[in-house]
C-alpha cells in the first residue's frame, strides 16, 4: 500500500513538473518579446539622437527620446 501512494504521488509530481515546464517556456516567449519591444524603442531613441549629430537637440525629439529610453529602462529593470 505504501509503495503504491509512493508511485502515484511521484506520478502526480512528473505530471506537475510537466505542466511547469510548459509555463516557463510561455513565459520565456513572453520575456523575448518584450525584449524585442525595449530593442525597437532603443533603436527609435537611437535614430532620433544620431539624426541631431552634433546639435543640441530639442522639441517634439527630445520628448520623444526621453519617453523611448525611459521606456527601455524600465523594461531592462525587469530583467535585472
Amino acid at each position: 500500500m505504501l509503495n503504491e501512494q509512493i508511485v502515484a504521488d511521484n506520478r502526480a509530481l512528473i505530471a506537475r513538473n510537466r505542466e511547469l515546464e510548459c509555463e516557463l517556456e510561455q513565459l520565456k516567449a513572453k520575456l523575448g518579446a518584450v525584449e524585442r519591444i525595449a530593442d525597437k524603442y532603443h533603436e527609435k531613441a537611437s535614430t532620433i539622437l544620431s539624426g541631431w549629430g552634433d546639435k543640441p537637440m530639442g522639441g517634439t525629439d527630445l520628448g520623444r527620446f526621453h519617453a523611448f529610453e525611459q521606456m527601455v529602462g524600465e523594461i531592462w529593470e525587469v530583467f535585472d
